[in-house]
């Protein structure tokens, strides 16, 4: 599990660009996102009130493409819920994203 102790290099993947989101209120866990370092991205937004992280892949002659990596606790009530859908939709709409979802479990 990773927390706040942890630095990047420990994970030993030095061919992709991290962007993590850590649990510091829990002693660990949170989200993390690896993209290689041959595709140009840059960190867009770290979730203040929810587990999301946003990351903008430019992709030359075409539109950028926007990456989302969100966690949704299995227990997380409502209020909590409706914050993550609120700050993944705020981000979604400063740039008139279109919206693709997927879920890995």
């Amino acid at each position: 599990m990773l927390s706040d102790r942890h630095l990047n290099a420990e994970l030993n993947l030095d061919e992709y660009d991290i962007h993590r989101r850590d649990r510091i209120d829990q002693g660990g866990g949170g989200i993390i996102l690896c993209i290689k370092k041959s595709l140009s991205n840059t960190l867009i937004h770290i979730g203040k009130r929810s587990e999301c992280l946003f990351a903008q892949i430019n992709v030359p002659n075409k539109t950028p493409i926007l990456l989302c990596c969100a966690y949704r606790a299995p227990k997380l009530n409502v209020e909590d819920s409706k914050m993550l859908c609120e700050e993944i939709f705020e981000i979604k709409n400063k740039k008139k994203w279109k919206l693709f979802t997927t879920s890995i479990l």
